[in-house]
């Protein structure tokens, strides 16, 4: 996934998210403005509060606990409409480790991830930006002793190097 910024970005998205940590309505520090530039920055923040709110509105009325995944899939819509508005290009990603799928998976087999995590997905980003979605699962007398992403290969994952041994 690669995200791509827009020229120029603006105060579309900044100036709401502003407005809504208690700074806006700006109009309520009118009187501290001395420059151009700082009304500039309260008329926009005036301006795009409405919007800020009704987004705010929207997002926490969706029932997205975890345990609701459709929720959680909504709210991802409502603010992908809201970056891809922006000229980012956005990208729903499901299935993560702690995710409920897994969990169930894991419940119902009996595999458990005795590896730990290493982040393999998406390669083209750096190492804090990955998210660990591939793993060595094992149970009963396999136990997984190593583990750890490869180097970059022809792939949009880390390869997984693992190492299994046999307890008695």
């Amino acid at each position: 996934m690669r995200f791509r910024r827009p020229a120029p970005l603006g105060f579309r998205f900044l100036l709401p998210a502003i407005a809504l940590l208690g700074i806006g309505p700006a109009s309520n520090v009118s009187a501290a403005i001395t420059s151009k530039a700082e009304r500039k920055i309260v008329t926009a923040v005036d301006r795009h509060t409405p919007a800020a709110l009704e987004l705010l509105r929207r997002t926490v009325d969706v029932n997205s606990g975890t345990m609701n995944p459709d929720g959680v899939r909504e709210v991802g819509r409502i603010f992908g409409a809201e970056f891809e508005a922006l000229g980012f290009k956005f990208q729903w990603v499901d299935g993560a480790p702690w995710g409920r799928v897994q969990r169930a998976f894991r419940a119902k087999t009996g595999l458990d991830n005795q590896a730990g995590w290493d982040f393999t997905w998406p390669s083209s980003l750096p190492w804090p930006l990955r998210l660990p979605l591939d793993h060595v699962l094992a149970r009963g007398h396999l136990v997984v002793t190593k583990f750890a992403a490869g180097p970059e290969i022809d792939s949009d994952h880390l390869p997984v190097i693992a190492e299994i041994g046999w307890r008695d």
